[in-house]
């Protein structure tokens, strides 16, 4: 059962995709079938008649998404997502996963070279083995045990599935900096090193 889990969690984010994109097709073919009612029945038929409505629904569906997007970013939009982000997080159960989940988005939609923090190397899951990871902060001293010296949370992104990983508090003495940037280290973690920086 254990192997199960582990496996179903790393092909989370691809069944997550999978699902969004196949949302997304069934979207263009309803559209498609609402557009079939105008075009006269002698061409319905016609597989280019077919295939131009089926793009131009297709492109639809994008265009409507990339205008969803430009609206956001206004002063309306950004008060109907705080609404939203305000009446979903009040309701017991579902407002922490939502507060989860839109923090995480946040998080790899920031910009800047250091949204994920910066590259270090920390010996994990052994001593004398060097994982690559992101130190995301210090952690405050009420979270460590009683005369715990100053530790850092560090995301050690998985290989070939940046988008998993593991957590770890790690002792600041024991963090070494990375001389990478945020890029060239995600370059290293998603092709299991088989690309290398300059």
């Amino acid at each position: 059962m254990r192997c199960f889990f582990q496996g179903l969690l790393a092909l989370l984010p691809l069944l997550v995709t999978i699902w969004f994109v196949t949302l997304l097709f069934n979207i263009a073919e309803r559209m498609l079938d609402d557009l079939l009612v105008f075009v006269p029945k002698e061409y319905r038929g016609i597989t280019w008649v077919v295939a131009a409505v089926e793009t131009a629904a297709a492109a639809s569906v994008f265009f409507a998404m990339a205008v969803f997007g430009f609206l956001m970013r206004t002063i309306f939009g950004k008060a109907t997502v705080r609404f939203i982000d305000s009446f979903l997080e009040g309701i017991p159960g579902i407002g922490s996963v939502y507060k989860t989940t839109r923090q995480v988005i946040g998080l790899f939609n920031k910009p800047g070279e250091n949204s994920l923090g910066k590259p270090v190397f920390v010996e994990y899951p052994s001593a004398g083995i060097w994982s690559l990871g992101f130190d995301t902060g210090k952690i405050s001293a009420r979270m460590l045990p009683d005369g715990a010296v100053e530790h850092h949370t560090v995301f050690i992104p998985t290989t070939p599935n940046p988008t998993t990983g593991f957590f770890a508090v790690v002792s600041t003495a024991k963090i070494r900096q990375a001389p990478l940037t945020t890029e060239e280290a995600f370059k290293l973690i998603f092709t299991g090193g088989m690309v290398k920086t300059q």
